[in-house]
């Protein structure tokens, strides 16, 4: 069996490892961070995290004390994430943009093509807009979702397949980044669906271009912006929440409802190329590799069902 607090204590460790890295980077790169933004994010996740340890020290609670840890991983493990990022982009490693469209045109993938077949279909067009915007909503409801049937276990899971598809995602775009196919292609606004915001998938280019050359040399907390193409954490988000409620009765026809266009969303709401998503999927798959049957082993005590 395995003590499902020892492991949720070695995600946390990931995360004190992750925010190690940042300020060894952070130091090297010579990049800043707002100190007012900085503590005001921390104080953001601190509090859920301090009643997480009342209601397990104090006035024992399980399933409360398992969704405020959850939120408070999800803000600090967040804010890690994203300042790696901007330090990973940064370094100003080659672009791999042509590779990828090589690839991509390989196996017979043009994403001008399938822009312009998503943008002549605006009902369709706008159905894939709502799913993509769902992943980040997803994940919440699905933490209350398994918090609410005292699903321990499988939360702590999740919590450790965010982290794990988080890190590897950054970490690989990192080695291996990308500027993305709006920019890659000079993607022009007439290309667009009607109702795109234009600046949807330029703004992260802006950072891009900005930690490359130099002139940004203060991360913006207040202005984050998501800057990893290769490869997709839309994609591997949408695989591991799917697999996180399969067994919720409902909720998991909806998540798999909504994540089946989000990943056709994919190329043209997230810039991204074919291998992104290809690769994306290969991190989730990986990571629940690494993480299932974890649940499973865990003391039947964490592993409470609504009734069927």
């Amino acid at each position: 069996m395995i003590d499902t607090r020892k492991a949720m204590n070695r995600v946390w460790g990931l995360a004190a490892a992750l925010a190690l890295v940042d300020a060894l980077g952070l130091c090297l790169t010579g990049l800043r961070l707002d100190p007012v933004a900085l503590l005001k994010t921390l104080a953001i996740g601190a509090v859920p995290l301090a009643l997480s340890w009342f209601y397990t020290s104090k006035r024992p609670e399980p399933m409360l004390a398992a969704l405020l840890e959850s939120a408070a991983f999800l803000v600090l493990f967040t804010l890690a994430l994203a300042i790696s990022s901007y330090i990973g982009t940064s370094l100003g490693l080659p672009l791999q943009d042509g590779l990828f469209d090589r690839l991509d045109k390989a196996m017979g993938f043009d994403f001008l093509d399938h822009l312009a077949f998503v943008a002549a279909r605006p009902d369709f067009a706008a159905l894939l807009d709502y799913a993509y915007m769902s992943s980040m909503m997803q994940v919440v409801v699905v933490v209350l979702a398994l918090a609410f049937v005292g699903e321990i276990a499988r939360l702590r899971a999740y919590m450790a397949l965010f982290a794990l598809t988080a890190t590897a995602t950054i970490f690989i775009a990192t080695l291996c980044p990308t500027i993305g196919t709006y920019a890659f292609y000079d993607v022009a606004d007439a290309m667009l669906p009607a109702f795109r915001d234009p600046r949807a998938g330029w703004d992260q280019v802006k950072h891009i271009l900005a930690l490359r050359d130099g002139s940004m040399r203060e991360i913006p907390l207040n202005d984050i912006r998501g800057l990893v193409s290769f490869p997709s954490f839309h994609t591997a988000l949408a695989v591991v929440t799917t697999w996180a409620v399969l067994r919720v009765r409902y909720l998991n026809v909806a998540v798999a409802a909504l994540n089946f266009p989000l990943l056709l969303a994919t190329p043209t709401n997230g810039s991204h190329y074919l291998c992104d998503i290809i690769v994306g999927a290969g991190v989730a798959f990986a990571a629940l590799r690494l993480v299932s049957g974890y649940e499973r082993r865990a003391p039947e005590a964490t592993r409470r069902w609504a009734a069927a």
